[in-house]
């Protein structure tokens, strides 16, 4: 496998917008740095505000569902350990 271990500890989420109004997805995307599949999860702060669909290792869809902030993490596993990033999605 080419690589090392620290090409696959840090990703970059990204996205279109950051924020959605309620009933709006947006779609949160993930650089791989050339690696499959690992152990993903993708989790909202407050489900009742934006819930996410079932992610994978490359991005996830995020709907809003009442006005309101949340955090969305993606979390990995990688040679180092498990790893996570956030971003946050403003619903209106």
């Amino acid at each position: 496998m080419a690589g090392s271990d620290s090409d696959i500890s840090t990703r970059t989420i990204t996205s279109d917008k950051r924020t959605i109004g309620v009933g709006e997805s947006v779609y949160l995307s993930t650089d791989q740095n050339g690696f499959g599949k690992w152990d993903h999860a993708w989790e909202s702060s407050a489900p009742s505000i934006a819930s996410v669909s079932e992610g994978d290792s490359n991005g996830v869809t995020v709907t809003g569902k009442k006005a309101g902030t949340v955090t969305i993490t993606h979390s990995w596993r990688s040679f180092s350990g498990t790893n996570s990033e956030e971003i946050e999605i403003t619903v209106t």
